[in-house]
């Protein structure tokens, strides 16, 4: 039988080939997709993080004190401490500017104290923290991250805090 028309398994198939052309070049951009950076302290100061108090000094651990600090895993990168001057002693905040959540996760780099709510790095929205991380009382950074799908297209702030005194009473953070 010949016919004008193309048979219904012939239409499926290349519908099925036109939605794999399209699921694989999605997969592709979404691979491919840069990271977006926002604090590395890689500088020698924290550019547009604001500081309080005296317990990250002027700027990010990098290079030999990286070392003397005993700091490790820092995988090349500064990283935002609060025990600049191996004290537990010094308190103080560095909080990021406001940013737009754009992708369903925020990764980084943590060790230091595990004080839940003096020696921490927290995501703020409106003020309020939603998430929150310790360095487990480690000082070797450790890969962790926040599952912020919820919060995609809100504008949050990310608060390194450090309001402990005592032992483990410091934190440090990189790559975020």
């Amino acid at each position: 039988m010949n016919s004008k028309f193309p048979s219904l398994s012939q239409v499926f198939r290349k519908i099925f080939i036109f939605i794999n052309a399209i699921l694989s070049l999605l997969w592709t951009q979404a691979q491919g997709a840069e990271d977006i950076v926002i604090g590395d302290f890689s500088g020698s100061g924290y550019g547009s993080w604001e500081a309080t108090g005296t317990a990250f000094g002027t700027g990010p651990a990098t290079g030999a004190l990286l070392e003397q600090l005993g700091i490790g895993n820092t995988r090349g990168v500064g990283v935002a401490t609060s025990r600049l001057n191996k004290s537990d002693a010094p308190v103080g905040s560095l909080t990021s500017p406001m940013f737009k959540i754009e992708r369903p996760y925020i990764s980084f780099l943590i060790s230091g104290g595990a004080g839940q709510h003096n020696c921490c790095m927290n995501l703020l929205l409106d003020g309020r923290v939603v998430k929150s991380a310790t360095g487990g009382n480690i000082d070797r950074l450790e890969a962790a991250s926040w599952d912020v799908s919820s919060l995609l297209g809100k504008e949050v702030r990310i608060q390194i805090l450090d309001q402990a005194t005592g032992g483990w009473g410091y934190i440090n953070v990189a790559r975020i």
